[in-house]
């Protein structure tokens, strides 16, 4: 007579206490993305953005077991196996999924970026105020002696 090990009875035991197996998020990624990229510079942020389409950053959503996955709220939550990576940690590299030029993904907040704006520095450096309108996208307004413009127009002067 043919016994079974009792490792098939564990393993059967802990898929029947677990209940549905899920399969690992294939929804369409950045076609940049590559896992090998990341082993030799770890330092750097290795969250996925799906870059689906959207409309603003209320379109944009964060999910994953990780949270590591800036996808669309049209689109089916992702579903990633669970280990945890210090470089999924978005407030750590200053990332925040969002609506970018009309894509879902992470990127650097407006006002936390590493590298400046030069539209948005020279509005300020000759005493304007700048203020962010979000609509397909975000446009810079600089608020300078009285009138609003553009802040690109009024860096190269047409304002």
């Amino acid at each position: 007579m043919f016994k079974l090990p009792k490792e098939f009875f564990l393993v059967a035991a802990i898929f029947l206490a677990i209940g549905t197996i899920y399969i690992v998020y294939t929804a369409p990624i950045n076609e940049n993305y590559n896992e090998e990229m990341w082993e030799d510079e770890p330092e750097l942020f290795c969250g996925i953005s799906t870059n689906w389409n959207c409309k603003s950053d209320a379109d944009c959503l964060v999910g994953g077991c990780s949270n590591q996955v800036c996808y669309s709220k049209d689109e089916t939550p992702p579903i990633t196996t669970c280990e945890y990576r210090d470089c999924y940690n978005a407030d750590a590299y200053n990332k925040r999924c969002g609506c970018v030029n009309n894509m879902c993904q992470w990127s650097a907040p407006i006002g936390r970026v590493g590298i400046a704006n030069p539209a948005s520095e020279y509005c300020i450096s000759q005493g304007g105020k700048l203020k962010i309108v979000e609509g397909d996208g975000q446009l810079g307004i600089c608020s300078i002696n009285g009138k609003e413009c553009e802040e690109w127009a009024f860096y190269h002067g047409k304002c």
